[in-house]
């Protein structure tokens, strides 16, 4: 289903075991690794955050970056606290805003190279 020609952007928020498997799988597969949009928490991000260095996930971010572009880091909104974390300034995205304004700007684009 990724991989067909109509479907052009897959966002994939890895916050789970099970959401860096379908990265892994999907990233194995040129049809689809293209269409990757990859978001992770600050902390996590491979050139920008806290934990960048070794593991799996961190190479594989890596790896995607240098290869497709498009691992982009984004802040968790407010906690239940009202307090937000330390380790994402109010100047990173959230998800929500940030996959709006990609598919809206990729969006624009294709219509404009269309023309």
């Amino acid at each position: 289903m990724m991989s067909q020609d109509d479907l052009d952007l897959v966002f994939i928020n890895v916050q789970s075991w099970g959401s860096a498997a379908e990265f892994a799988e999907f990233q194995a597969d040129l049809s689809i690794a293209s269409k990757l949009r990859i978001l992770v928490e600050r902390k996590h991000h491979p050139l920008y955050g806290a934990s960048s260095g070794s593991g799996y996930l961190t190479d594989s971010y890596l790896t995607h970056e240098a290869v497709f572009g498009h691992v982009y880091m984004h802040r968790q909104p407010l906690r239940q606290s009202g307090k937000e974390d330390q380790d994402s300034p109010a100047w990173i995205p959230t998800t929500d805003g940030f996959i709006l304004e990609i598919a809206e700007r990729f969006r624009q684009w294709k219509a404009f190279r269309s023309k």
